[in-house]
């Protein structure tokens, strides 16, 4: 998130759109990676505050899916309340 917001306000999009996966998830046995579902809610959160500077907070999520459903099912969860926030 340290490239990813500075470059969203350098570039200024009229949309972010987020490809909402999750299979970097800790709980995913296939990849090791280990973002907690908390993890994808501040990610969630810095984006929609890069939106709210460049593009008025417009943002398209799309979800994309994750291995572990139980850890799906949360990491969505606290997506959406990232998005609402």
């Amino acid at each position: 998130m340290k490239k990813i917001v500075p470059e969203l306000l350098k570039y200024r999009p009229d949309l972010i759109i987020v490809s909402a996966g999750f299979d970097a998830h800790e709980k995913n046995i296939l990849v090791a990676v280990n973002v907690t579902s908390n993890g994808f809610y501040q990610m969630t959160h810095l984006v929609c505050e890069a939106a709210e500077s460049v593009c008025e907070g417009r943002i398209l999520s799309v979800l994309e899916g994750g291995y572990n459903l139980k850890a799906l099912g949360g990491s969505v969860v606290l997506h959406l309340k990232g998005l609402l926030k």
